[in-house]
């Protein structure tokens, strides 16, 4: 599993950018406000989006799901701040090669930790989106809001008539 994300990552590996696991988010982030607007944000724009108010709720979450391709964590947290739920990712052979993307107001404490990628708060969407599409692995398109939005066509029924 190990080298599979890896090659992923690198870009040697190539998928379906439909293939949920690769467009897969976990946001990490104690203000529910922001959690929210994040949330709804990514998957308007094509993402599958798991959240979690803090770093415990996301080691829980993270035992019960597949690994995401990327996460999204806030430093300021109750009960597990950032800086402890990258530590505690770090043993994880798996988790510690998923991308991470640090989203805090204190910009100095965050560029201290090992991290992909570092936005000050408050968030410029434009910003983030840019940032995500960077880290994700194997430079993942995500799908744009009108494909997210978009409905198979409905079939109109076909009138059969038996043979006489």
């Amino acid at each position: 599993m190990v080298e599979f994300l890896d090659s992923l990552r690198h870009g040697r590996v190539k998928f379906m950018e439909s293939d949920p696991l690769l467009n897969t988010i976990l946001i990490i982030e104690d203000d529910h406000d922001t959690r929210v607007t994040l949330r709804q944000t990514l998957e308007t724009e094509g993402f599958y989006v798991f959240s979690a108010a803090n770093g415990a709720q996301a080691l829980a979450l993270l035992q019960r799901i597949k690994p995401p391709s990327l996460i999204l964590i806030d430093l300021m947290m109750p009960l597990m701040n950032g800086e402890e739920f990258l530590r505690a990712i770090n043993v994880d052979p798996v988790l510690r090669l998923v991308p991470i993307v640090v989203v805090s107001a204190f910009t100095d404490e965050a560029k201290r930790l090992v991290a992909n990628a570092f936005i000050q708060k408050p968030i410029d969407l434009k910003l983030l989106l840019r940032v995500i599409d960077e880290q994700m692995p194997g430079q993942v398109t995500r799908r744009t809001p009108l494909e997210v939005t978009r409905r198979p066509p409905v079939r109109e029924p076909v009138e059969t008539r038996p043979q006489t």
